[in-house]
């Protein structure tokens, strides 16, 4: 998870790369590492936002309970069912 959570934009330009990355990181931690979810998705999170992955950061915000993070990722996408379920 440490590794994972190492990788950033500089690494690599492959934005879909990183997205894989980053879910394959929170997922590790939602199986193994509970204590530390708030945490890796609050980062992972916002990291998604920074590449422009607002669906993934919405689903990644959605499942640790952050819904108004969740939302206004959803809405950026103009995912407006999304939002409202997790409204």
């Amino acid at each position: 998870i440490d590794r994972y959570m190492e990788i950033t934009e500089n690494h690599f330009s492959n934005k879909d790369m990183l997205e894989e990355i980053y879910n394959n990181c929170f997922n590790l931690a939602m199986r193994y590492d509970k204590g530390r979810v708030n945490e890796i998705s609050t980062v992972l999170g916002q990291r998604l936002l920074n590449i422009g992955k607002f669906e993934s950061a919405g689903e990644l915000y959605e499942a640790v309970n952050q819904f108004e993070r969740a939302i206004d990722s959803f809405l950026q996408i103009k995912k407006f069912d999304r939002a409202m379920e997790c409204a």
